[in-house]
């Protein structure tokens, strides 16, 4: 009876810490987190635990071990299981903006397996091959075990694999950050099942992968509220928060190579007068897209600083700096145009940029908040420099 009170009190208090976070995305200001596939990864992680619960009450001989319980609590179990791993698996693939979660055929095709399994599950139990620990601590019918436990970390394994891949491949240490961590919730589920199957087959009864599941949980949602709050709702770039700290952080280490790019996408006022503020907001994230493609690299730090306004904060070497500022003018000019309300093309979008540069002399001794100000005041003033330079060039061609 403690045996399965253990159980009960051990599930129940992660069963509510995944039940808050669930309302909480549901509610909160968190609801856009991938919402969909957060929410039932969620979901099928409480059930889960639900059925830990009613597993542990036979396992424990609180309730009659009858062939139906028995049959009942373990496939559901292993059902539950396994939409744990599916579920995490479409998360990922949501994460890493893949073409699958949207395409319904292409979902069910992936689900085939985790069906198969329960359907498989269900079989054993019905000719009385399921997998059991006889009380000598015996693996009984362990092979097809083995066969049914493959699917759900088959899925959490694609998971972890495909998010570690595209963090080693970013050149970008805050993607490959952001990557890591999503990749760590799968890693641990590995982790804590494999722990919890093996301590099984010991005669060790203990919920391992429920407080795994649920450490992890915690882990992972405060880091998704942290992106939250730290990036911009249109473009998903860092906001002004996370570059003010990101300007403090490069200011105390090696400053003297500190500069900042002020970007600016001419003429936007005529885009949302002209094709409307929703068109406005394409362009931004069209625009935004192409400073990513270029910008997205080791050393190099890409903030939307408000309306059509970008910096970026680099420690790179000026040639460097050239070859970045050539291929954003590249990338840009790529873009679409858009049409008015009239009817008429907009002309092709361009950007201006204005850069500043650390000074030894002038801001060694200043207070980084201040250094900061200075430094975007001084990029900001070179960036309508060139506008300028822009429109007399233009009065002097018409």
């Amino acid at each position: 009876m403690s045996n399965a009170l253990f159980y009960f009190e051990s599930c129940g208090f992660c069963i509510i810490v995944f039940t808050l976070i669930f309302f909480k995305c549901l509610t909160g200001f968190s609801k856009s987190i991938h919402k969909s596939f957060f929410e039932f990864m969620i979901l099928a992680q409480v059930l889960y635990m639900i059925f830990e619960i009613l597993w542990a009450f036979v396992e424990f001989e609180v309730w009659p071990q009858t062939k139906e319980l028995v049959s009942f609590t373990n496939v559901s179990l292993y059902a539950w299981a396994t939409c744990v791993g599916y579920s995490w698996f479409l998360y990922v693939e949501d994460v890493c903006e893949s073409k699958l979660t949207n395409n319904r055929l292409k979902r069910t095709l992936w689900a085939i397996p985790l069906f198969a399994g329960i359907i498989l599950d269900m079989l054993l139990f019905s000719i009385g091959r399921g997998y059991y620990v006889d009380t000598f601590g015996n693996a009984k019918n362990i092979v097809g075990f083995i066969i049914l436990i493959t699917i759900p970390f088959i899925y959490v394994a694609i998971a972890t694999v495909k998010t570690f891949l595209i963090a080693a491949r970013s050149k970008n240490r805050w993607v490959r950050k952001y990557y890591l961590i999503n990749g760590v919730y799968p890693l641990g589920i590995i982790v804590f099942g494999a722990l919890q199957v093996l301590m099984l087959m010991r005669q060790i009864k203990y919920p391992f992968l429920c407080f795994g599941s649920t450490i992890l949980i915690i882990f992972l949602y405060l880091s998704n509220l942290d992106k939250l709050i730290s990036n911009d709702s249109l473009t998903d770039l860092f906001n002004r928060r996370m570059l003010n700290k990101a300007f403090k952080k490069m200011i105390r280490n090696k400053p003297e190579e500190l500069k900042v790019l002020m970007i600016d996408i001419d003429n936007f006022k005529d885009i949302n007068d002209e094709c409307g503020h929703n068109v406005g907001d394409y362009a931004i994230v069209d625009v935004c897209n192409a400073l990513k493609r270029v910008c997205f690299i080791e050393d190099v730090m890409l903030c939307r600083y408000g309306g059509d306004e970008f910096i970026v904060l680099t420690k790179l070497d000026d040639n460097k700096i050239k070859e970045i500022i050539k291929s954003m003018s590249e990338e840009i000019a790529k873009l679409p145009v858009y049409e008015k309300m009239n009817g008429e093309k907009t002309t092709p979008l361009t950007v201006s940029i204005g850069m500043a540069k650390y000074d030894v002399h002038k801001h060694s001794n200043l207070d980084p908040a201040v250094v900061a100000v200075e430094l975007v005041v001084e990029a900001d003033k070179k960036l309508y420099k060139e506008k300028e330079m822009k429109k007399t060039l233009k009065n002097q061609n018409k």
